[in-house]
């Protein structure tokens, strides 16, 4: 069963949003999530795939480090048939799967929207994740005007790194995060899209391997198959019913009765949900567990960087207690110690309001910190 407190706060925090949305812009919906394709599509075990040239005899065997190598797709959708095709795919490999001397032709007979990164693993990260939210922003560039986009992300760590968030933040998104072991039943990509997605690229696949008479099908080929299957499902279906399912539209109208019967929530009673902006305990149960909460972050759209810098620095001052009660003199044992913390406090103040945050080294009670030390201590600065 779902838990109430996760789900009724992503969904006030939703109508939080939309209560914020300035006159004139519409909310536009996107959700982004992650999901491996393997590269062999092919039949379960026991199954071979028979040449056309000779019915009888099997084509020989797909080696299992092929059967077992997979991409990652950065998918995105949202509910706008009109913008649908200028979102951002993108399409991970690691350096083996994407050799540098194909990439020219492979970026050449890509989509424009269709993004290919080589690197040294399939794994999507915090710096590519912004960089994601870069492309995004490119792409909803020339709505800014009429369109507020609102962008559903799940839990994972790297979705809700101070990074990405400043990328959004830049980009004006408005994240909103889907609590983890809800995304199954909330996330739109997880509920109505990657299902359809994976069918038909296992049909466009099969299909493609018939034509060429082969048992599979290089990395040229494969990616075909993949840019048929966006074009056929992520870009040729409309997912606004989806996100409306799923508890974010005006007020909950049309959830679905498979979530209110995992709330054991009556399916003729309406959900009503309050519009004010959600607590420090609702945001810990939609982010990860034992994370810090950068809500100065999430509300600077709202709050103005001066509010921001204020709640920034208040929150320091009740972690730092009676040691920043002290005078900054009697914080370093010499004079430079003294200079070294009084320029880090202020290279901290700056950092919080315009998220460059520049203290190095940071320096407390005139001695330096450990370098993973001084890391965490900036991000919470930040």
């Amino acid at each position: 069963m779902l838990g109430f407190l996760e789900v009724f706060s992503v969904w006030q925090w939703w109508n939080y949003l939309c209560s914020q949305i300035p006159v004139g812009k519409t909310a536009l919906r996107i959700n982004l999530d992650e999901t491996a394709i393997c590269l062999f599509q092919g039949d379960g075990k026991g199954n071979v795939f028979m040449s056309k040239t000779c019915p009888s005899a099997p084509v020989q065997d797909v080696p299992r480090r092929r059967r077992r190598c997979f991409l990652t797709h950065v998918a995105l959708v949202c509910d706008r048939t009109d913008i649908q095709p200028l979102l951002p795919q993108v399409l991970i490999a690691n350096e083996a799967t994407f050799p540098a001397g194909l990439m020219p032709a492979l970026r050449a007979a890509c989509p424009a929207n269709v993004f290919l990164v080589r690197q040294k693993s399939s794994w999507n990260n915090s710096d590519l994740c912004s960089q994601i939210m870069r492309w995004l922003g490119l792409a909803l560039l020339p709505f800014r005007g009429t369109l507020q986009p609102v962008l559903l992300l799940d839990a994972v760590r790297i979705h809700t790194t101070p990074q990405v968030l400043r990328a959004c933040v830049a980009c004006q998104i408005w994240p909103l995060v889907v609590p983890a072991k809800t995304t199954w039943l909330m996330q739109p990509l997880d509920t109505h899209a990657f299902l359809a997605f994976k069918a038909h690229l296992r049909n466009s696949y099969q299909q493609a391997r018939v034509a060429a008479d082969v048992a599979d099908l290089d990395i040229a080929r494969f990616l075909q198959c993949v840019y048929d299957s966006i074009r056929a499902v992520l870009q040729g279906q409309r997912w606004l019913p989806a996100f409306a399912d799923n508890g974010f539209s005006d007020g909950q109208n049309g959830i679905r009765g498979s979530i209110k019967r995992q709330l054991r929530v009556d399916v003729t009673v309406a959900v009503v949900l309050p519009m004010g902006r959600p607590t420090l305990e609702q945001l810990q149960s939609c982010f990860p567990r034992r994370s810090t909460i950068p809500t100065a972050l999430l509300w600077r759209p709202f709050d103005g960087p001066s509010v921001a810098v204020a709640h920034a620095s208040s929150s320091a001052a009740a972690r730092r207690g009676s040691v920043e009660a002290q005078p900054l003199l009697m914080q370093g044992r010499t004079r430079a110690a003294h200079k070294m913390a009084q320029s880090s406090h202020a290279a901290a103040a700056i950092g919080a309001a315009d998220e460059a945050v520049a203290v190095s080294p940071i320096v407390a009670i005139g001695r330096r910190l450990p370098r993973k030390r001084a890391v965490a201590v900036a991000e919470e600065l930040s």
